[in-house]
């Protein structure tokens, strides 16, 4: 989404880099299930491999299975920072890299995006999202300040990621979260179903 002074505009996405990323972790895959296999193999590249590999199985399948659904991604981006933050326990280096991956890409963690978890059905947050946004004022467009589109990493760098469970998406919620629904023509009274979220938390949202 690219954002100017007279106008808003969706772009077409580019093509989808995850692949690339995904074959080397197949590879990587295919080295730990052989490496016994290759006796020219030092202790430190066996070491590296089997770290890599257990990083691709454990967590990176499940992020580039999903790297397609922007309603799942408010979530799953704050879930792998959680997770990341755990992993520092097991690989402190791999995981402080993934961290710094993630904080350099926090477009679903901005206020603007952050509303899209409402309509991802397994976010148990909704409800509590869509009460928080229902409380701030509907502006008009020009009263939403034009900037570049990432989370407000102060908030972010203030959550609790020790926890048994990731930082709750609430925290990231503001008054320019209106700003989505301002853009597809709707209005405040036209978000009546908020309400409703509110109320039973895991409403199918439909339009």
């Amino acid at each position: 989404m690219v954002l100017s002074e007279d106008r808003y505009k969706f772009r077409t996405p580019g093509a989808v880099h995850h692949a690339r990323f995904m074959a080397k972790g197949i590879y990587y895959l295919k080295l730990q299930l052989m490496m016994d296999a290759i006796p020219s193999l030092e202790k430190w590249l066996k070491h590296e491999i089997t770290e890599v590999a257990t990083f691709v199985s454990v967590f990176y399948t499940t992020l580039f299975l999903k790297a397609e659904l922007s309603t799942a991604a408010p979530n799953q981006d704050m879930r792998a920072l959680w997770q990341m933050n755990r992993f520092k326990e097991y690989n402190l280096i791999g995981a402080e890299s993934v961290i710094k991956s993630i904080k350099r890409h926090t477009w679903f963690l901005d206020p603007y995006l952050i509303v899209l978890a409402l309509a991802d059905e397994k976010c148990k947050e909704r409800g509590n999202i869509a009460q928080k946004l229902y409380s701030y004022e509907f502006h008009s467009m020009d009263e939403y300040p034009l900037a570049q589109i990432s989370a407000n990493i102060e908030v972010l760098n203030s959550l609790d990621f020790s926890g048994p469970k990731s930082p709750s998406l609430v925290h990231l919620v503001t008054e320019n979260s209106w700003l989505l629904f301002l853009m597809i023509g709707q209005s405040k009274s036209d978000c009546q179903w908020m309400k409703l979220l509110q109320n039973i938390g895991l409403a199918t949202i439909s339009t």
